[in-house]
């Protein structure tokens, strides 16, 4: 996963779900660390938690973990609760390539764009003889430049770059 900060506010891009997911505070601690935001007022549905990511490619993010279920009570922090996503990027591919966990039954609100074909940009190498192979394909060119990050730090002979995938 590429990393991120926590987004300085304000947002400079509209505020429009993507999407809902269930995912427990729990996880999402574990994944990402503390919320920026602990106990915000939803202005009716209850409280939630906010994460709010900014990736060095510009992807910006907000994870709004909601706490109410459905009966009004709070949920547990372990248990699973509505985690509303936000994101510069309509690209659903994109944005989940970004996050540190699989989006399981991710509920998406109308997209504003199609998702884009999976695999636009690939990693290469190249190996001692010469020969060139593709290593893996990633839907956006930041989340192809951390894993060619990874790849480098491995200090291996092999040269890696990232190409665009035709």
């Amino acid at each position: 996963m590429e990393t991120w900060e926590p987004i300085v506010p304000p947002v400079s891009w509209p505020r429009a779900s993507l999407g809902s997911f269930r995912q427990s505070r729990l996880q999402l601690r574990a994944s990402l660390g503390p919320a920026q935001e602990v106990d915000a007022d939803t202005n009716g549905v209850g409280l939630m938690d906010v994460w709010a990511l900014h990736f060095s490619c510009g992807l910006e993010m907000i994870l709004l973990a909601f706490k109410t279920k459905q009966d009004g009570s709070e949920g547990a922090e372990e248990e699973p609760s509505w985690v509303e996503l936000q994101a510069s990027s309509t690209d659903i591919e994109v944005v989940a390539e970004h996050l540190p966990f699989p989006l399981m039954d991710l509920i998406l609100y109308e997209p504003n764009e199609p998702p884009s074909p999976l695999g636009r940009w690939a990693v290469m190498r190249q190996d001692d003889n010469g020969h060139v192979f593709e290593v893996r394909r990633y839907a956006s060119s930041c989340t192809a430049r951390a894993a060619l990050s990874t790849f480098e730090a491995l200090h291996h002979k092999q040269t890696y770059w990232v190409a665009p995938v035709d």
